[in-house]
């Protein structure tokens, strides 16, 4: 299925019931914002954000700023960009978002958003998606449940990355199964029964499991 967006932006407030004509249309033109060109990530840019992770590997802000930028840089929640997934896996980006992940495992933002950069790195990528189970992935993106029950950000966006790494890979699906990563699902809808997101994700994850 198609990744769900991350929300939408709030609306504008109207302008008073009292605002005369030429009021409302400046009213409007203000609050009308310009649409901002795309920003073309090359290779330089990739660099520096890893960097930045390795250089202040102990600076959990730093952390998770990068990897919200990797996550923005490798598609976000509504497209796959391979060539930037391919310029972060072969520069060691997985291994840093794993590192960050094992480092603050305690620090729900570091989790929310380090999950959130995996889903977006392997998204629709085989071989990435191989490369992060090898190196304990799905291990973390479990840990990350676990510790953080309470929060159904990382409730859901961990479940993001199970479902993109259980997509088609019976031996991942083998690995999450194996270690109780079904009981987690189930439980973290059973704690956000209202919460489309982690519902969303979630299910998805049951269908690659049993598919």
């Amino acid at each position: 299925g198609s990744p769900s967006s991350q929300g939408t932006p709030s609306s504008q407030g109207s302008p008073s019931s009292q605002s005369t004509p030429s009021e409302i249309k400046s009213a409007e033109s203000i609050q009308s914002p310009v649409e901002a060109s795309p920003v073309e990530f090359d290779r330089t840019n990739i660099e520096s954000i890893l960097a930045a992770m390795k250089k202040h590997a102990d600076n959990a802000t730093v952390q998770v700023s990068a990897c919200e930028a990797l996550f923005e840089v490798c598609g976000g929640a509504k497209d796959a960009k391979k060539p930037n997934q391919e310029l972060v896996e072969s520069l060691g980006g997985v291994d840093l978002i794993l590192s960050a992940m094992s480092k603050f495992s305690n620090n729900a933002s570091v989790q929310q958003w380090a999950c959130a950069a995996l889903r977006s790195v392997c998204y629709y990528s085989e071989h990435i998606v191989t490369s992060i189970a090898s190196k304990g992935g799905i291990e973390l993106v479990l840990q990350a449940l676990k510790t953080h029950p309470k929060d159904p950000v990382v409730q859901y966006r961990a479940c993001s990355a199970l479902r993109s790494m259980s997509y088609s890979n019976n031996q991942n699906c083998s690995t999450i199964m194996r270690l109780g990563g079904l009981d987690m699902v189930l439980i973290a809808m059973r704690s956000y029964p209202n919460d489309p997101l982690v519902q969303q994700h979630c299910c998805v994850v049951l269908l690659n499991l049993t598919y």
